[in-house]
């Protein structure tokens, strides 16, 4: 009660003494026009009190709030400035009900008309002479002085506060504010910008209430909004540089730090400066953000887990070098493709020490390209149609005792040297006129004449046809012989194309033969070009007759 008696009864002292000081102020920055700025503050304020939100800031109790401004610029970073601002700050219980219902109950209000007087120097972060419309934060903080003339309800609600008291606090209090902003330049003369900042006048009383409220805990209030501002003269220099590296700080990247780079350092020398370069004590690439690559495979040594080795991306630049995705360092097969269960190595299911890969029974172990070979022929079992018996590779791993080219299998003759059209036994043709049955090997004719074609063709003609016709009647009157159909050609022409022409030919006469009811199982045919001429090639005569079908009968 002492103390706030003592400041009210010197409160005109303090007014005085403020508005001097002020005047002072405000007067030295207006006539410092080479370098000053004055401007308009406009936006919102927000108290915070006895009566305001539990919130940290509410818009319900947000006021319209403006003020006047002058700037000095004393230096690169650093600047004076006097304001005047006013604002009527209000509050009211019945706003907040939904915050507490006990609000309804209380119902305090209270209105304030502030103005405040203040001096604040400000710290230009990043200077106030960069280059025009770049922004240009800085920070604040000063003091002040506060006038204020609160009125509330507490009469009008019958509570009984040493507040309600006539002249019970001052009206007029130090204050002490403190903020931060951006602006920038719209032109040669005007700025703009936005500020927030929060004040602390030393008072409980912006609300009139202390007692009755919250005795504990001071008033305050926030203002946030934007700077329209003027300024006097040249206010930019021509050329400020600030971290001295010869690079006008207008046109300097980086205005506090010496370079050469757009006024960047580049302590590398690789020609990316340091703010763009991730290893920056490094030499590096510019593709690589200013880092080296020692082993050139286009990944970062800071990122190379193998920086010396080329490698691969996907293995954090290591190499693989048979492509299995798995890194030669940690791979026990470097040079095969492999698997991670295998480490690396080639997988071996059957366990016969050749990869599944190239194992042609991967299921099965063998030696023969991975497959067995039971009978050590040499042919593996897949391939040996005699996996039991050792046999030749011409017989697809069966054996031929007799070696007439006819697998014991398939020879009804197997120790007895024959022919494959009688099942491995010796052959006997029926000669032309008799049933005498002649070595194959003696000369002999034949039962049934020749056909004879065409030059280069296959077709039989109508005046062939009758032979074959007898030669059906020979087969179809004896069952127990077989038939051999050879063709043949003339040596006019191409040797594989003749050998094809004789094949064709005697297929035609086995067709036919076959149509007219005889078993294939009793037919055989061959083709044999033009390796066995019956006359001489040399005429006309001798090649028609040399083109023909011959027809063997054995029994």
């Amino acid at each position: 009660m002492t103390i706030n008696l003592f400041f009210y009864k010197n409160s005109h002292n303090m007014n005085k003494l403020i508005l001097f000081v002020f005047s002072l102020c405000f007067s030295s920055l207006l006539m410092a026009q080479q370098k000053a700025e004055v401007g308009l503050l406009l936006g919102g304020a927000n108290y915070q009190g006895d009566v305001a939100s539990s919130k940290v800031f509410s818009f319900k109790q947000t006021q319209a709030a403006g003020g006047v401004y002058a700037r000095y610029n004393v230096g690169r970073h650093f600047s004076l400035r006097g304001s005047f601002f006013y604002t009527k700050l209000k509050g009211d219980d019945l706003n907040f009900v939904d915050e507490a219902t006990w609000r309804a109950d209380r119902g305090f209000s209270f209105s304030n008309p502030v103005y405040e007087l203040s001096f604040t120097p400000e710290w230009h972060i990043f200077g106030n002479t960069i280059k025009r419309k770049m922004f240009r934060p800085y920070l604040f903080a000063g003091i002040g002085a506060a006038f204020t003339n609160p009125t509330n309800n507490l009469v009008e609600k019958d509570i009984y506060a040493v507040e309600n008291e006539a002249g019970y606090y001052p009206s007029n209090h130090f204050s002490f504010p403190i903020g931060g902003g951006i602006n920038f330049d719209l032109g040669e003369k005007l700025t703009l910008g936005v500020e927030a900042s929060s004040h602390f006048p030393l008072t409980d009383y912006l609300d009139g209430i202390s007692e009755a409220g919250n005795p504990d805990q001071k008033d305050w209030f926030v203002f946030g909004g934007v700077t329209l501002g003027y300024k006097f003269g040249k206010t930019t220099p021509k050329f400020v540089d600030t971290d001295g590296d010869g690079v006008s700080d207008d046109k300097d990247l980086c205005p506090l730090l010496a370079g050469k780079l757009q006024g960047c350092p580049d302590t590398d020398g690789d020609g990316i400066a340091d703010r763009k370069d991730k290893c920056p004590d490094l030499a590096g690439s510019k593709h690589l953000k200013g880092c080296p690559d020692t082993d050139g495979d286009g990944i970062a040594d800071t990122e190379d887990k193998c920086p010396n080795t080329k490698g691969v991306a996907g293995l954090n630049g290591c190499p693989d070098a048979d492509a299995d995705g798995i890194a030669d360092a940690d791979d026990k097969c470097p040079e095969l493709a492999g698997s991670i269960a295998a480490n690396g190595c080639p997988d071996d299911a059957d366990g016969d020490g050749i990869a599944d890969a190239s194992d042609d029974c991967p299921h099965l172990k063998g030696s023969i390209n991975g497959c067995p070979d039971m009978d050590k022929d040499g042919i593996a079992d897949k391939y040996d149609n005699c996996p039991e018996v050792a046999g030749l590779n011409s017989m697809n791993g069966c054996p031929d005792t007799d070696g007439d080219g006819i697998a014991d299998r398939y020879d009804n003759c197997p120790e007895v040297a024959g022919v494959a059209f009688n099942k491995g036994c010796p052959d006997a043709l029926v000669s032309k006129g008799t049933d005498e049955y002649i070595p194959a090997s003696s000369t002999y004719t034949y039962l049934v004449e020749d056909v004879y074609f065409r030059n280069t063709r296959a077709k039989i003609s109508d005046s062939e046809i009758q032979k074959l016709n007898e030669v059906a009647r020979v087969m179809q009157e004896n069952p127990n012989y077989n038939l051999k159909i050879k063709g043949h050609t003339d040596d006019t022409g191409d040797t594989a194309l003749n050998d094809h022409l004789s094949m064709r030919r005697a297929r035609r006469c086995y067709k036919y033969l076959a149509a007219q009811g005889i078993a294939l199982s009793r037919m055989s045919f061959e083709g044999y070009g033009a390796t066995e001429p019956k006359y001489d090639n040399t005429t006309e005569e001798g090649k028609k007759k040399n083109r023909r079908v011959e027809f063997a009968f054995l029994k």
